[in-house]
């Protein structure tokens, strides 16, 4: 639930669930993550969150390691990891890292190509 793909991800995937059986699971790293955000990013985070099946947060304040353990979190609670990334060292990077050794199947999404 960043701001960015993440968003975007969970929208299809609402969109999906109208026509699939799926359930939509929302992984929050810590309570508040959206304050620092622009005010209608943070209106469409809420309404969103609203509309998932379930929302899990993991912390209920910040804390240093909250943003990778919410990545570990979602590798181990899945079989496929899509990741928009650009093959440069970050948090994504770690997570594909991750997956890939979790045994996950993983499609990486490079923004570089839509440019």
């Amino acid at each position: 639930m960043a701001e960015g793909f993440d968003m975007i991800g969970v929208e299809i995937l609402l969109e999906l669930r109208k026509k699939h059986n799926i359930k939509v699971v929302a992984v929050v790293p810590c309570v508040g993550q959206e304050l620092k955000w622009k005010p209608d990013q943070q209106i469409k985070y809420k309404n969103i969150l609203k509309r998932c099946d379930d929302v899990i947060t993991l912390s209920d304040h910040y804390t240093p390691t909250c943003m990778n353990d919410r990545n570990k979190y979602m590798v181990d609670h899945s079989s496929i990891c899509i990741a928009c990334w650009n093959g440069k060292p970050s948090g994504t990077g770690n997570t594909v890292r991750f997956a890939k050794q979790n045994g996950n199947r993983v499609r990486v999404i490079n923004p570089e190509n839509f440019r």
